[in-house]
């Protein structure tokens, strides 16, 4: 199955309710939106849509926030209150490198990897209890020229879970505990993607996504609902 390599930027959020947790997707309708909102459907998440990022105060609601939308300059320390009062954080690609590398994230060093063999793999057996995953097992296979993908290095408290190529110290995926709550990062996708020709998800890399939305909390029954007009009962 392939996947695609490029970056709309997306944001969910799961509170924890009486029900399960609840995701609250922040990004522009699309493709990709549909995507991540039908994954997470799939796992037994309920996902609320909208575009706008909540303050510290409204991401309190929520159980884990998945960042694929912007770049998240400024909000650091938006993030930093947030897990201290133990949310959960998902961030992709330069977002870290927007926000100046915060201490929460774990990783000292932000960098880049290009060319046109761009590997992306587990970097050891079942990271986060990820069943069917050995380490080097692809997780993402670039077909085409890639004249930047994000890597952090040099981690302070973070585990690296995925690299580039045979190169264990740049990080492709990442977790950290920080304080009370838990980060997560990926240089790709957070859903299995296939739209297009550069580059490809892989069925390691979705149980690995499934393992991270798992260790930030358990899916639970509810509602889906979406702000532009869609709601729906979840199977």
């Amino acid at each position: 199955m392939k996947h695609l390599f490029a970056l709309p930027l997306l944001l969910i959020i799961l509170p924890i309710a009486s029900f399960g947790f609840h995701g609250l997707v922040v990004v522009d309708p699309g493709d990709y939106a549909d995507a991540i909102e039908d994954f997470l459907s799939g796992l037994g998440y309920d996902v609320t849509v909208t575009d706008t990022y909540p303050d510290a105060s409204g991401m309190s609601d929520y159980g884990f926030v998945a960042c694929a939308k912007g770049t998240l300059s400024g909000m650091a320390s938006t993030f930093q209150t947030y897990l201290n009062n133990g949310g959960c954080v998902f961030l992709t690609s330069g977002q870290p490198w927007y926000m100046n590398m915060p201490d929460w994230i774990g990783m000292s060093t932000y960098s880049n990897w290009g060319g046109s063999n761009t590997y992306m793999r587990a970097s050891y057996d079942n990271p986060l209890d990820a069943p069917g995953v050995s380490e080097g097992d692809p997780f993402y296979n670039r077909v085409n020229y890639m004249d930047g993908g994000a890597v952090l290095k040099n981690p302070t408290t973070a585990t690296i879970n995925g690299h580039f190529n045979n190169d264990y110290a740049s990080a492709a995926q990442i977790h950290n505990e920080y304080g009370n709550g838990k980060v997560a990062w990926t240089a790709v996708w957070f859903c299995p993607w296939d739209a297009g020709d550069n580059g490809y998800t892989t069925d390691e890399y979705e149980s690995y996504l499934e393992a991270v939305y798992n260790w930030f909390g358990p899916p639970g029954p509810g509602v889906e609902e979406t702000t532009w007009g869609q709601i729906k009962a979840m199977d």
